[in-house]
């Protein structure tokens, strides 16, 4: 009985991490913008067709003083300037996409 119930609380943990973004979505990045201060969406980039995490908006944002922001870049403009597929994943922040995570394709 015990092992069930740990095996639950486990799978519980381990499928709620699955559920930690608001948008998942794949395709070339179309558009970068930065803007002069870092931490006001200083980074962002577009991706075509539907919003990115349910909002309104087709762009998403890093910012300055989030950890690993120089290889999150750097990656995004790899993507960008070799013409590659990427895929985002996204937090809501208000009207906005906050960009956690992503994998070059």
């Amino acid at each position: 009985m015990l092992k069930k119930l740990i095996m639950g609380v486990a799978l519980i943990c381990a499928s709620s991490q699955a559920y930690a973004w608001d948008g998942m979505k794949s395709g070339k990045l179309t558009r970068v913008d930065v803007v002069t201060n870092g931490d006001n969406f200083g980074f962002r980039v577009y991706q075509d067709g539907s919003p990115m995490c349910g909002t309104s908006e087709s762009w998403g944002f890093i910012n300055k003083g989030d950890s690993n922001y120089d290889g999150m870049v750097a990656l995004l403009m790899s993507a960008y300037m070799n013409g590659k597929s990427v895929t985002l994943l996204s937090t809501k922040e208000g009207a906005y996409c906050h960009i956690g995570y992503a994998i070059l394709q």
